[in-house]
């Protein structure tokens, strides 16, 4: 089964992104994310499979990154989608601070980086939130008409806090860890 590495939001962001889900799915739309155990995330990277030595050393690595980390600010810019792959997606303004962040996560992974599925590569990588998963045929147009339709749901820009990262593995969805950030003087 294949495995992510997420960043997940506060609660404040974490119940928004689940209304726009549930909204999706009750018009129709895109059920997936509504019905699963997924939570509101914007994912690090992504393998197809890991055994056990290689789940231990990406557990590893998120733990070491997550005491690191202080929570950090993003914003919530527009809603995009990957017309090809049948995704729409919140897209976040760029951050140095998560590219910088990417880039430490790839760099620790060592020689499991070579497993990180090639969107996920530095440089290829492209951040964001799904909203709504295997619209297919997706189109510019489908993308165009979601985004009004969500536009009465969400307010952009959407400020947020990341507030923990961890990593699942999923259809269906497993979660297997969770580290809060680092919290200063905490």
């Amino acid at each position: 089964m294949p495995y992510a590495v997420e960043l997940f939001f506060d609660q404040r962001t974490d119940t928004a992104v689940r209304r726009l889900w549930k909204w999706l799915a009750d018009e129709g739309i895109s059920t997936y994310l509504a019905s699963s155990d997924s939570i509101p995330h914007i994912s690090l990277g992504g393998f197809d499979d890991l055994d056990e030595m290689q789940t231990a050393q990406v557990t590893g690595v998120l733990q070491e990154l997550s005491e690191t980390t202080e929570p950090f600010p993003l914003t919530f810019a527009g809603i995009e989608g990957f017309v090809n792959k049948g995704v729409i997606f919140l897209a976040p303004e760029p951050s140095e601070f998560l590219s910088g962040l990417h880039g430490r996560f790839c760099d620790a992974l060592g020689d499991l980086g070579s497993l990180l599925w090639p969107l996920y590569a530095p440089g290829t990588w492209a951040p964001h939130c799904t909203l709504a998963v295997e619209l297919l045929p997706c189109s510019r147009h489908l993308v165009d008409q979601v985004r009004r339709a969500l536009s009465e749901h969400i307010e952009l820009p959407w400020p947020l806090t990341v507030e923990r990262m961890g990593m699942v593995k999923f259809r269906p969805i497993e979660h297997q860890v969770s580290f809060g950030l680092y919290k200063s003087g905490a």
